[in-house]
Formats: C-alpha cells, sequence, structure tokens
C-alpha cells in the first residue's frame, strides 16, 4: 500500500498542478480588430475596448487600444468560446428586434456569418435600418474574428419583404446604398 500511495501522490500532484497550467484555456490568444471593424461600430477604440470589458461579464482576460487605433482582445479559449455564442445571441436579438417593429421582417444569417440578408419594406425607421444593419454586421464580423478565421468579411443583402427581390447589396469594403428607384424597381 505506501508503494502505491508513493507514486500515486506525485501522479495525482502533478496532474492537478498541469490542471490549471496545461489546459488550453490558460493559454490567452490575441484578435485584433482592425480599423474598419472599430470604424463599423462608429465608437472611437478606447469605446469599443471597454464595452468589451463591461459587456462580457468578466469573461475576457483583457481589451485595449491601440495606437493605430486598431483594439486587442486576450482572450482563454473558453472565454472565446463565451464570446462566440455571446455574438450569437446579439446577432438573435437582432432577428428579434426586426420582427417586432414588422412581422414580415426578417433577418437571415448564414453559417459561417458572412452573409446577411435583411427583409423589409420602405416603411422600417432610417434610424432602425441602421442600427440593425450594423448592429448584425459588427456582431457577425465579431463571431468570425471570435471564431477563428483569418478575413472575416460580410456581404449585406438588402431585399423587399414584400416580393423577395433584391433591393440592395454591400460588403465589407463596398458601403450600400440605395433609394426610392431602387424600392421601385424591386417591387
Amino acid at each position: 500500500m505506501r508503494i502505491i500511495k508513493s507514486i500515486l501522490l506525485p501522479v495525482i500532484l502533478a496532474a492537478s498542478l498541469c490542471f490549471g497550467a496545461c489546459s488550453n484555456n490558460s493559454s490567452v490568444a490575441s484578435y485584433t480588430l482592425n480599423n474598419k471593424l472599430v470604424n463599423i461600430t462608429g465608437k472611437e477604440p478606447d469605446e469599443v475596448a471597454e464595452d468589451f470589458k463591461s459587456s462580457l461579464n468578466g469573461n475576457i482576460t483583457d481589451a485595449s487600444a491601440n495606437d493605430d487605433g486598431t483594439v486587442t482582445i486576450k482572450l482563454t479559449d473558453k472565454q472565446r468560446k463565451y464570446v462566440v455564442s455571446f455574438m450569437e445571441e446579439r446577432v438573435n436579438d437582432m432577428q428579434d428586434e426586426i420582427k417586432k417593429q414588422d412581422e414580415r421582417y426578417k433577418i437571415e444569417v448564414n453559417d459561417d456569418y458572412s452573409e446577411l440578408d435583411f427583409y423589409y419594406d420602405q416603411n422600417l425607421d432610417i434610424k432602425m435600418v441602421t442600427a440593425l444593419v450594423f448592429g448584425t454586421e459588427t456582431y457577425s464580423a465579431y463571431h468570425q474574428i471570435f471564431s477563428d478565421r483569418e478575413d472575416w468579411f460580410t456581404t449585406i443583402n438588402i431585399y423587399n419583404c414584400d416580393t423577395g427581390k433584391l433591393v440592395a447589396t454591400g460588403d465589407t469594403n463596398h458601403d450600400i446604398y440605395y433609394d426610392n428607384s431602387d424600392w421601385e424597381a424591386s417591387k
């Protein structure tokens, strides 16, 4: 019995020490939100960093604004998984919000969060459109980044909810512009 204890005790001790230090959750990865993404938020880099710190309920190792206008987020793997789930929930919130405006309105998102399809009509308030489109794009980009996608990219399509026809399209590199003539063409 003494031999088993003398062999087993060091193994248990080594295993318990390694549990905290050797776990994938203890290594910290850095994620950089580039200027393009920070600009989409409409906030200053230090505000974006503070938003991450305050909204993720302590599920973040660090967030800091950089001199070049980017933001660095540091996460363990466990925190990263929480953040990805958190971003999915925020996109779901956006989907719920557009439905509150009108049951015909909807937002569809593909599996990797790179394509966003918005269905609404001209009656949706422009402030609401802006909040929903930019908010969904931002959360989708965050989802991509924290899912370890090298280059995040979103395509945004605006559809007439009554006809299903495309009104306008844009993407990460090209803004969306449309006017009454685009809506008329989608009828």
